[in-house]
């Protein structure tokens, strides 16, 4: 094998927001955020971040550096880093961690970009550099909510939104108003109520959705990939996308044999290999694909818009939803990613490793092989 990966680090790092965010089943302040970078003996590099939340990925920090360390950095070292689909069958065994894989791949991406030395969205097949983006409105007041959607409409040009609905139905109708006030008619808005809702208001409130302008309904309310999403997705009057339960290709195929309409994919749940596999069967179901916020820096942010570069715009429900790197006070990769008239300009980052600012970091391993 030549060029092997033979050195890597492990950063961490917490990273302070703007403003406390409201998510379905917590709110915090501030990220843990970890990066791993991978060399090859070459010097060739490559990088990526996420920030880790336990509520969202069924894992801990120390559960993560445990996988890292023991498993997937010496299987790294065994592999032809070049080859795709066996880099991924080679991350399968430790696929229980999720967060941990997708790290992993990630990295090898970028570091694949490095190696072609072309940025990772055209690696991928991406058409243009400028890539369309959304913002999502996490669960507030009503009218703070749509003080930020006119707020972020007129600073960045965003014609996009997801709005975190479930706070109620009552409260639901008053932001979705309020929202669609500020930003007019020619907004596009998605919503997602993070299952907050039982099956049985699920009818009512997509027709409110509908009435307000609303194009998709994501996980209306709690439902496993049997015959529970397919009454959901019968009570909805808008195209349900599926999301928290399809967290592999697998459980991917399983919605689309359900006759899912919409799959979210998000790099931090399938990585680029694997979400690439459920694009390519969502595609040849005719359903769509959301390419969904993983809530990263703009390090992460960098391979989820790569990917949502290389998804046809005809296949995709909403434009590509990773802008959470505007919550940040300081991002650890310099410079960091800037929106302007709703869309991303990717061509002054081409791949992610020489970007990292190591000196944000908090605790740094750094081992070689």
């Amino acid at each position: 094998m030549s060029d092997p990966i033979s050195r890597w680090r492990i950063g961490f790092a917490r990273l302070d927001y703007v403003r406390p965010v409201h998510w379905a089943a917590h709110s915090e302040d501030f990220g843990d955020c970890i990066i791993l970078e991978i060399e090859t003996a070459n010097g060739l590099r490559g990088a990526t971040e996420a920030i880790m939340r336990q509520k969202w990925h069924d894992t801990t920090p120390s559960d993560v550096e445990q996988t890292l360390l023991e498993n997937i950095l010496p299987a790294l070292t065994k592999i032809d880093w070049r080859d795709g689909a066996g880099s991924a069958q080679a991350l399968m065994p430790y696929r229980a961690n999720g967060f941990a894989c997708a790290l992993a791949d990630l990295a090898l991406w970028d570091l694949r970009a490095a190696a072609s030395e072309q940025p990772l969205w055209k690696l991928l097949g991406g058409k243009s550099a400028s890539v369309p983006v959304s913002f999502t409105l996490t669960r507030t007041d009503p009218a703070i909510m749509a003080r930020e959607a006119a707020t972020m409409h007129d600073r960045y040009g965003f014609k996009a939104f997801k709005v975190k609905t479930g706070q109620g139905i009552a409260i639901d109708r008053r932001a979705i108003a309020e929202i669609r006030s500020a930003l007019g008619p020619d907004a596009v808005i998605m919503a997602d109520s993070n299952r907050a809702h039982d099956l049985e208001e699920v009818s009512a409130m997509s027709r409110m959705l509908a009435d307000a302008g609303v194009v998709w309904f994501e996980d209306p309310c709690a439902y496993t990939a049997d015959g529970s999403f397919v009454a959901a997705q019968a009570q909805s009057v808008l195209p349900v996308l599926v999301d928290n339960q399809s967290r592999s290709l697998e459980a991917a195929k399983t919605f689309i044999g359900l006759g899912a309409q919409g799959l979210s994919v998000k790099t931090m749940k399938t990585g680029i290999s694997e979400s690439l596999e459920i694009v390519e069967l969502a595609r040849s179901a005719g359903a769509n694909i959301a390419v969904g916020i993983s809530a990263s820096g703009g390090a992460g942010a960098v391979h989820t818009l790569s990917l949502a570069a290389a998804i046809p715009p005809e296949q995709t429900c909403l434009v590509c939803e990773e802008t959470f790197f505007l919550y940040l006070r300081d991002d650890i990769m310099k410079p960091s990613l800037s929106v302007s008239g709703g869309f991303i300009e990717m061509s002054g980052h081409p791949f992610v490793a020489p970007r990292i600012d190591w000196r944000r970091m908090d605790r740094v391993i750094d081992g070689r092989i």
